[in-house]
């Protein structure tokens, strides 16, 4: 059991865009041959103090470096930071300090320390990075993976309706993240957006849908299954949540259990960066659907634990009671 617990454990994060059920996760097709220039420069996390805004001469580059003697070094220890960002997350901490200390108060190296500390996963300091800088990072903050970091900052540490906001930013433009991290950003959205009640199932079953159809990587499929059998039972949808969980096998672990685990790295392929963030509120009710054909035993136990959390006093209490109660009941026994 302490497996499928470690599935659902936190790895883990602006203006909101209001979604209909069928999410469109793509970029808008280009329009003209620039589009995709245009596109490259938003999925960049380069500051604009560091971006050449037009050709100029050896003097006015000179003059610029008297103007502002320490760009070149922070400029050069941001793009060593962000080169190490996803494998070296430690070096990327310490190119953020070096670009701080070249050019203090810019938020830049901020958002790259908030960054790296979610890869650490130090999700409150994190939080407190982001918050700290947020207002005047808004151009930083709308690069995709920034975005995706501190949407997964705010879930870690229950801001939902910060995270709820992000996800909802993220969700169009998550066709600029490599494929599976759109899923993995499609999977978070549904489960932060389901969590808010019964108005939003339509928009996280959406997600799931379209999560289901990009299936990028074979480890994810059961919690892709998994949450979308959640949504359609808490909608109703009993059989058809059953038949989705009839495709689906107990997940393999996805983050190691135990110091020599972590010592191996990761198991079956996947990235620790890859393996989706479920909310706190709603990782018991995810395990409980997943075993409930498996092991009902434990399955009742996870709804037991749901009820006794925040989920006892959330949008979805009465649908974990329902589901108690059928597990509670006498079994019919075999002919």
């Amino acid at each position: 059991m302490a497996r499928l617990v470690h599935i659902l454990q936190v790895r883990v994060p602006r203006a909101l865009s209001l979604l209909v059920a069928g999410v469109a996760v793509c970029a808008v097709p280009p329009a003209n041959a620039s589009a995709p220039l245009a596109a490259a420069a938003a999925a960049s996390p380069r500051p604009a103090e560091c971006s050449p805004s037009a050709p100029r001469g050896g003097a006015e580059r000179v003059w610029d470096r008297a103007r502002s003697p320490g760009l070149a070094a922070y400029c050069s220890a941001l793009a060593r930071g962000y080169a190490r960002l996803r494998k070296t997350p430690e070096a990327a901490l310490e190119a953020a300090a070096v670009a701080a200390k070249a050019l203090p108060s810019r938020a830049a190296p901020q958002v790259l320390e908030a960054r790296a500390l979610v890869l650490l996963g130090r999700y409150a300091v994190a939080w407190e990075r982001f918050s700290a800088v947020r207002s005047k990072a808004r151009r930083e903050l709308e690069v995709p993976a920034a975005l995706h970091d501190f949407a997964i900052a705010a879930s870690a540490t229950e801001h939902a309706s910060e995270a709820l906001a992000a996800y909802r930013a993220l969700v169009p433009r998550a066709g600029l993240l490599d494929e599976t991290r759109r899923l993995r950003v499609l999977i978070e959205a549904s489960m932060i957006t389901m969590a808010t009640g019964p108005a939003t199932l339509d928009e996280a079953i959406g997600y799931l849908n379209e999560a289901r159809r990009r299936a990028a990587h074979p480890g994810l499929e059961p919690l892709v299954l998994g949450a979308l059998a959640l949504a359609l039972d808490r909608q109703g949808h009993t059989q058809q949540a059953r038949g989705l969980l009839e495709e689906t096998t107990l997940p393999k672990l996805l983050l190691p259990e135990t110091e020599k685990d972590k010592a191996r790295g990761p198991t079956k392929g996947l990235l620790r960066e890859h393996v989706p963030l479920v909310p706190v509120v709603e990782r018991d009710a995810l395990a409980a659907i997943l075993l409930e054909r498996l092991n009902p035993d434990e399955a009742r136990e996870h709804w037991k634990t749901f009820l006794a959390g925040p989920g006892g006093r959330g949008a979805w209490a009465e649908h974990a009671r329902k589901k108690l109660t059928q597990l509670e009941a006498p079994r019919p026994r075999p002919k």
